[in-house]
């Protein structure tokens, strides 16, 4: 899942704010359920993620 921040329409094009809202919508359901979304980042992008978030 990208970060709000890295979806441009450019790189998207005119899906971009679907994206966007995908992403929200995601981020409401892990706060929900008590789970910060930034924490859990490098578990949905194991090969992005660097060794250390600190």
């Amino acid at each position: 899942m990208p970060r709000a921040i890295e979806v441009t329409k450019y790189e998207y094009g005119e899906r971009h704010q679907i994206v966007l809202d995908h992403i929200q919508a995601v981020r409401e359901i892990l706060f929900i359920n008590d789970v910060d979304p930034d924490e859990v980042y490098g578990e949905v992008n194991p090969e992005i993620t660097p060794n250390s978030s600190y």
